[in-house]
């Protein structure tokens, strides 16, 4: 319970008024909750898309939008933000770390926060009738931010990043990847809240394992350009890997046939 707690705590601004340690053990639980932590956040987001006649599916997307920044604080996009500026930044590995320390945004990152924000509200706006895809989209992405403190090595032996590698368990990842499997499985009932339609058949399902296997390709990739750039991740890192993923699944819906 402690764990699920953080992880509400650190990864969104939903109040809750309790004190938890914050600690490596802790940490380590809270990892647990990480990919449910995301989906909470998406179901959450879904209320003026789904409760707004259709009709309105502009607006509804940007409320929607507006309450995704409520509820997470910007705290991916922020990696969005020093991440873009850094890696674009074409400079050596100890003044890229210093970019993506200051707290001031340059012309990189503007750019990539506002094509992050657009898209997303694009996504928003033309998501229906599937819009419960956000919900899946949000689990996986947070479980590829999972697979960054789990297989890559932290670029500073100090800060949050850091620590988050030292707490992070590949049984958890594992516990996670299995469960996102099954549930892509799904994707058309997620997609539309509803039940299975006539008899399962895997051969049919099979390409909707797409959609972690996207996000898992991007991370990988993402994490190799970062350890050229930094050698190795830190959490504006594993920030711009959940939007990014985030992203390219809602995205990438439009082309897998639901």
């Amino acid at each position: 319970m402690k764990g699920f707690i953080l992880a509400l705590q650190f990864f969104t601004r939903i109040p809750i008024n309790l004190n938890v340690d914050f600690n490596e053990k802790n940490i380590k639980r809270a990892f647990y909750f990480f990919p449910l932590i995301g989906g909470i956040i998406a179901s959450l987001v879904l209320i003026p898309i789904y409760f707004l006649p259709q009709k309105y599916l502009e607006i509804s997307g940007f409320f929607s939008l507006l309450l995704y920044l409520f509820l997470t604080g910007g705290i991916h996009l922020d990696g969005v933000g020093d991440t873009v500026d850094g890696f674009f930044s074409v400079r050596k590995k100890e003044k890229i770390l210093e970019i993506m320390q200051d707290p001031r945004i340059g012309t990189y990152g503007t750019i990539g926060l506002n094509v992050f924000l657009l898209l997303r509200y694009i996504n928003y706006s033309t998501i229906m009738p599937d819009a419960g895809l956000l919900i899946l989209a949000g689990i996986i992405s947070r479980l590829s931010g999972l697979a960054v403190v789990v297989f890559s090595k932290p670029a500073k032996d100090t800060g949050l990043g850091a620590l988050f590698h030292k707490a992070a368990s590949k049984a958890g990842f594992f516990f996670w990847l299995i469960i996102v499997c099954l549930l892509s499985l799904f994707a058309p009932e997620i997609a539309g809240f509803s039940k299975i339609q006539g008899v399962f058949i895997f051969a049919e399902r099979i390409k909707y394992l797409l959609f972690p296997a996207i996000a898992l390709i991007l991370t990988f990739i993402v994490i190799r350009i970062s350890y050229k750039k930094i050698g190795g991740t830190t959490g504006d890192v594993n920030g711009f890997i959940v939007e990014l993923t985030e992203l390219a699944l809602l995205s990438s819906s439009f082309f897998i046939k639901i």
